[in-house]
């Protein structure tokens, strides 16, 4: 949880444990001063299908939610919108490239991993805060080249694992932002950053 005791009202639903971790490390390194709780669903149709749900909890000021785009960004965000409908009038019907956020009371907010626009998920995002020149980088996808015929994960997760366990401690994501292995002074971040803040701010 992030700012259990002053976030009343103000909740983001993430898929699970590493997205929580990446978030709430974001947060305390680019916007300390928010205040919202971090709540783990478990993965991306169990978050989907609370939407409609948690935007109409009594007493929410703010609510947003954290889903891997996974393949298709288009029809992850109809399948999103879908259940805002339910609810709420004034539903965009394109997702907004800087992350949605629509409503009043409450607000509610969708981001859809890495960057709104393009497919994937966490790890791209991770991805694009790996040091720009980094050394070891092209060598752990060199070696998940090699190693893909046998994956029994998405590429995009096996790099930047590769490249968390050549580190002198070997991180998970969020505790490589906590320890500055990770950049997160990229646009990317930043656009992220804005997100929160016009969501919690």
């Amino acid at each position: 949880m992030a700012g259990a005791d002053s976030a009343q009202g103000c909740v983001l639903f993430v898929e699970g444990r590493d997205d929580r971790h990446v978030v709430d490390r974001l947060k305390a390194r680019l916007r300390p001063e928010l205040q919202f709780d971090i709540e783990e669903k478990n993965g991306a149709d169990a978050l989907i299908e609370s939407i409609s749900r948690e935007i109409v909890v009594p007493d929410r000021i703010a609510v947003g939610f954290v889903i891997d785009a996974d393949t298709d960004p288009d029809a992850r965000w109809q399948s999103v919108a879908d259940r805002l409908q339910r609810r709420l009038t004034g539903v965009p019907r394109a997702r907004d490239r800087e992350g949605t956020v629509i409503g009043d009371r409450p607000r509610v907010g969708v981001w859809l991993m890495p960057d709104n626009t393009r497919d994937g998920a966490l790890e791209e995002f991770v991805a694009a805060m790996v040091p720009d020149g980094d050394p070891v980088w092209p060598l752990a996808r060199n070696y998940i080249d090699e190693a893909e015929p046998h994956l029994l994960t998405s590429r995009s997760k096996a790099e930047i694992h590769a490249w968390l366990a050549t580190r002198e401690r070997p991180f998970p994501m969020g505790a490589a932002i906590r320890a500055q292995a990770l950049n997160t002074d990229g646009p990317l971040c930043r656009s992220f950053a804005a997100w929160l803040a016009r969501l919690f701010g």
